[in-house]
């Protein structure tokens, strides 16, 4: 097993965003992801784990630059342990519990059984708002 990637003291709280947060703010994140390949360190991204029946909403998806060969570069907030689990990751807005998720594709299908989480069920109805709590 990989070193254990360190998270940002930050990052371990929930971060409140009230309304939907929209393209511009996946944007914001994908440029994250481009600049710094630690997706865990995007200044909104809650790392930790979702309560029961918490279910994710899609706001897009990101690849991790890293050479191909290389499965796993960053932590998913749901699985165990801090080590390197996907290169390629599902941004998750969690409205339940108002926060975002940078994680894996595979958790991502696991909290979303259902399947109701597709792109074009995203349409903002409420202006984004955010606050760090």
């Amino acid at each position: 097993m990989s070193e254990p990637i360190e998270i940002p003291e930050a990052n371990r709280r929930n971060i409140i965003f009230e309304a939907d947060p929209g393209d511009d703010l996946a944007r914001e994140i994908k440029q994250h992801i481009r600049e710094t390949s630690k997706p865990h360190t995007w200044w909104g991204h809650s790392h930790t784990k979702p309560t029961t029946g918490s279910k994710p909403i899609y706001l897009d998806e990101f690849e991790i630059p890293a050479p191909k060969d290389v499965r796993g570069v960053a932590p998913c907030p749901i699985c165990p342990h801090d080590h390197a689990k996907y290169k390629n990751g599902k941004i998750a807005w969690f409205p339940h519990e108002m926060v975002i998720r940078l994680i894996g594709p595979d958790c991502f299908a696991a909290l979303d059984r259902e399947g109701l989480s597709p792109p074009e069920q995203n349409s903002p109805e409420v202006p984004f708002e955010s606050s760090p709590v």
